[in-house]
């Protein structure tokens, strides 16, 4: 009993390793689209703007009511009986007028623009996502490799103290090594604190429980490419999602203005209908009779003309004013921003272009790095020098790697932002 409880102890650790998730970059993108709680608030949102649209008919659709009451009349007359009287009505009243139709233009509008916003929020998410997946990787390889060199700096100091030992050095070097040992402990406790922050927000990203276990799979690489600003700005200036979503809201300000107009400015068409049936006296005895009576009631039109509006400064012709005003505003802002991504994408390839060159240059060193090493090692192995030169060569070739692995997340990164601003994911 008491064996097999212990095997049980030792094996769960493995069952829950084996447990963990293993995310390729494009699983880890749709998680987050199906579970990302920032995402889904935005799809509600968007649903409703959807229901609203769908049902914008209903502009048509006239304000109707049913009423009954009981009147007892306090006139003291001869000729008119003390009782009670029971009234019912049926009412119905449409009124239409140009601000009808602009009010069904204005929340399909709407929800045109909740479909931009939407957009935006999906790729915002999907290129954050990447981002944190690939520093991850980053981040793994970089703790790996200060690791190693944590071991080679303690390899030094151990020689050192056998050196002194032996009496070949002083003390004073043997302290050297351990303040260059110690000294690069407190980074890797550093990237291990960053590693672990990165992970919980890349899981508080994808909207999975924080507790859960993650492997992502994946390496930093891509294509490298040189691009040319004024090609993109010619072909994808317009495309940003933000500048469509100005543009629609700069229409949609529009049609507001055009609501405003036809309602202090425009007539009104009235359409209603009343019917509102009269009984009089309904407590009589059951032997007596009584009748309905339609005393009121009937068919309305009216036409209505405001004149408000076009007196100076009153609150309805200020409304019109104010819409002008907003769409100056929105103008400019449209202009800025039109301005402004011409700006990002120049900003964006130009990083683009010195991390291609930069990489290139970077590789060069790892080739150099390696022929090194490998001298380095052949002449340990014919007895030449020590195996710490060995160790220091392999160093210095693993901080050429990652010189390169930081040099292609950097490329990936903007390469991430550019494809965000044209609102393409040709580019690779």
């Amino acid at each position: 009993m008491y064996k097999r409880l212990l095997l049980l102890l030792l094996f769960l650790p493995a069952a829950f390793t084996l447990s963990a998730l293993d995310l390729t970059v494009d699983e880890a993108v749709g998680i987050a689209l199906e579970k990302n709680l920032n995402i889904q608030s935005s799809y509600i949102g968007q649903r409703t703007l959807e229901r609203n649209k769908n049902s914008n008919w209903n502009e048509f659709l006239p304000e109707a009511g049913v009423s009954a009451g009981l009147i007892r009349t306090n006139t003291l007359d001869n000729n008119y009986e003390d009782n009670w009287n029971l009234s019912l009505g049926v009412s119905a009243t449409l009124d239409l007028s140009a601000n009808t139709v602009l009010k069904m233009k204005d929340t399909t509008m709407e929800y045109q623009k909740g479909l931009i916003s939407l957009e935006m929020a999906e790729q915002k998410l999907k290129r954050d996502v990447r981002k944190s997946f690939y520093y991850i990787i980053l981040l793994q390889d970089t703790i790996e490799l200060r690791e190693d060199m944590i071991d080679t700096a303690f390899k030094r100091y151990e020689r050192a103290m056998v050196n002194y030992e032996l009496g070949n050095i002083a003390y004073v070097e043997v302290l050297s090594y351990q303040v260059a040992w110690e000294n690069m402990k407190p980074e890797l406790i550093n990237l291990q604190n960053q590693y672990e922050t990165t992970v919980l927000e890349f899981k508080r990203i994808l909207g999975i429980d924080l507790t859960e276990d993650l492997n992502v799979i994946g390496a930093i690489d891509s294509s490298i490419s040189v691009y040319d600003s004024e090609t993109l700005i010619s072909e994808y200036m317009y495309d940003r999602l933000e500048i469509q979503y100005l543009t629609r809201h700069l229409e949609q300000i529009k049609v507001k203005k055009g609501m405003a107009v036809s309602q202090t400015m425009t007539p009104v068409l009235g359409l209603g209908y009343t019917w509102l049936p009269f009984l009089n006296d309904p407590f009589k005895n059951s032997g007596t009779e009584t009748e309905w009576m339609d005393i009121n009631g009937g068919f309305e039109l009216t036409v209505t003309l405001p004149l408000d509006g076009f007196v100076p400064n009153s609150g309805k012709n200020l409304t019109v004013k104010t819409y002008k005003d907003r769409m100056e505003r929105t103008e400019l802002l449209l202009e800025n921003q039109i301005r402004g991504n011409a700006i990002d994408i120049q900003s964006v390839v130009l990083q683009l272009n010195k991390s291609a060159s930069t990489i290139e240059t970077l590789e060069l060193n790892v080739d150099l790095a390696q022929e090194n090493y490998n001298l380095v090692d052949s002449s340990y192995t014919e007895g030449i020098l020590d195996f710490l030169d060995v160790q220091n060569a392999d160093d210095e070739l693993n901080k050429a790697r990652l010189s390169v692995l930081e040099e292609k997340y950097s490329y990936l990164s903007s390469l991430m932002d550019l494809q965000y601003i044209i609102n393409s994911d040709e580019l690779d």
